[in-house]
């Protein structure tokens, strides 16, 4: 939704715009102008100064007052950032002190805007670094530095921090001294890369740094299979599909995975699905096999729409379903709106053939997850009401089928509530599974008290347990038989990252893992939310 100017340069040597302004424009109402300059002679070069100064002064940001002393503040910063890429935290609150800001929190208040602005960049999770970031090309250029590497491409997507820190000196002699650890720590926030094994491996997985292929792509074929796509009409982000194979990777195996696709496997749901993406033609297309490949599919499916946010629209995405065995596909939002009309078949001109309509969705989908799509679009449909004397004439829609099938609308909410619920509750399962197998392979190398130790890992082994009831408990009357469960599992999760009781101790000598148990906790919270249950303090995540 950014206003946009469109700046033709070299009017000097073609006054001739072929720019199609009205098209443009209709096509993209935040469009402003398009105007014609020349850097050479000048021409224009003050109108469109003008516009821009006009586009500025109308921000909602620019009606915000701050005090003098906060702008004294933001002009410090700003004068540092000329000489040093970044300065100590501390430094920060010393220049608040000396300019009368000596509340913590009005600090964070200016702090944090100060990040909007790019003055002072300082990401709330890698505050134990104390530090921020003047300079906003400086953690960029080291990320680049990282993901394009020649040399760190060698290694199959696998770095340590040792190697970076070598890559880093060698592009830019002293600007990154001894900051390897913050830049991939830096990545790790954005999703541009994952720990591998225990911390003291300090290895880390870049999907930029993969492959271009593998050899062994092939799935072993299930007794269930789909096929989807999810198409991009207006902009794949190229780092959505980086982000999906750090987002599933406790599920691909070391040698199943290139930079443009992944084989992955659940094993508690006997499924493999093969993730690959176009940047070409801007699509992902997914195949899932296996004995329960529906809710294996659910779960992949989810993690992509997650991907998605805020805006599916800025990006065009499109879900397509293929047509049997055809490489036809068709709209899912299509085959939806055919199920609210009650439309039974979708007829294909081009292939001149009719498709069931439900067993096209029930191939992809379980009926709930249908209802829920259903329920959607209902909702978006505008109903035009024309009241007369005593009378309703209904012109779209059915008012009064709409009211008699109320009974039934709940009953498809509370389906598709439950839905989420299952999907979320598989997520919670595979995360589980990978950090506390992560936790437990830590103790084992960092905790020397065999008596510490054993306990760690018996309790990491316990809510391992009550995440397995858990797992079944996909309604409130189940969450409330099983409330011990959801008990153990969120008393382990705040103890750990409040650094409290045996688990908390345990955890401070563990403290690279505490990210992976912040991120567990996080889907803890989705379910127990749900289900109306207590979660882990916000103010720990």
């Amino acid at each position: 939704d950014s206003k946009v100017i469109i700046i033709r340069n070299k009017y000097d040597m073609f006054s001739l715009n072929n720019v199609p302004e009205g098209k443009l424009k209709s096509k993209f109402p935040n469009l402003v102008a398009i105007e014609s300059v020349s850097c050479k002679t000048g021409y224009n070069l003050a109108r469109v100064r003008n516009m821009l100064n006009e586009q500025v002064r109308q921000l909602p940001m620019r009606k915000v007052c701050l005090a003098k002393n906060w702008i004294q503040i933001k002009e410090e910063i700003k004068a540092l950032s000329y000489e040093k890429d970044h300065l100590p935290l501390s430094t920060f609150t010393d220049i608040c002190v000396n300019n009368g800001v000596a509340d913590k929190e009005a600090q964070n208040t200016l702090r944090n805007l100060l990040h909007d602005l790019s003055v002072i960049i300082a990401f709330e999770e890698l505050s134990d670094f104390n530090m921020g970031i003047l300079n906003p090309h400086w953690i960029t250029d080291g990320i680049y530095t990282v993901i394009n590497s020649d040399v760190l491409e060698g290694s199959n997507g696998y770095i340590k921090v040792s190697e970076v820190q070598s890559e880093l000196d060698r592009v830019h002699p002293g600007k990154y001294e001894n900051k390897a650890r913050f830049i991939i720590e830096s990545m790790l926030q954005f999703e541009l890369c994952h720990s591998v094994g225990s911390s003291r491996s300090n290895t880390y997985l870049v999907p930029n740094l993969l492959p271009n292929e593998v050899k062994d792509i092939q799935l072993v074929r299930g007794v269930n299979t789909i096929h989807f796509l999810f198409k991009y009409e207006k902009l794949l982000p190229p780092s959505l599909f980086p982000k999906l194979l750090v987002r599933m990777s406790h599920q691909i195996a070391a040698d199943k995975r290139w930079r443009t696709g992944a084989v992955l496997k659940d094993v508690d749901l006997n499924a493999q699905a093969r993730v690959e993406v176009d940047s070409v033609e801007k699509e992902i297309k997914v195949i899932v096999t296996g004995t329960q490949a529906r809710d294996y599919f659910a779960v992949l499916r989810h993690t992509i729409r997650n991907l998605h946010s805020p805006s599916p629209q800025a990006l065009g995405v499109k879900e397509l379903v293929p047509l049997d065995y055809s490489s036809e596909y068709v709209d899912y939002e299509e085959l939806i709106g055919l199920e609210v009309m009650g439309q039974t078949d979708y007829i294909s001109g081009r292939l001149k053939e009719s498709y069931p309509v439900l067993k096209l969705l029930s191939g992809i989908e379980s009926r709930a997850e249908t209802e829920k799509s259903v329920a959607r679009q209902k909702e978006e449909i505008n109903v035009s009401v024309e009241v007369k004397t005593g009378d309703v004439n209904v012109r779209t829609g059915d008012i009064t089928n709409s009211l008699s099938s109320s009974s039934e609308q709940l009953q498809t909410v509370s389906q598709t509530q439950q839905v989420d619920i299952q999907i979320e509750l598989k997520g919670l399962s595979g995360t589980a599974e990978y950090v506390l197998n992560d936790l437990k392979d830590e103790a084992d190398f960092e905790i020397e008290n065999e008596r510490d130790k054993a306990r760690f890992i018996r309790e990491c082994d316990k809510v391992k347990e009550a995440i397995t009831q858990i797992e079944q408990a996909d309604t409130p009357e189940k969450a409330n038989d099983n409330l011990g469960s959801f008990s153990r599992v969120q008393d382990f999760l705040s103890n750990a990252l409040e650094g409290t009781g045996k688990v908390g101790e345990t955890m401070q000598s563990l403290g690279d893992n505490i990210s992976k148990v912040r991120d567990l906790a996080k889907k803890y919270n989705k379910v127990a939310s749900l289900l109306g249950l207590p979660v882990v303090p916000e103010i720990l995540l």
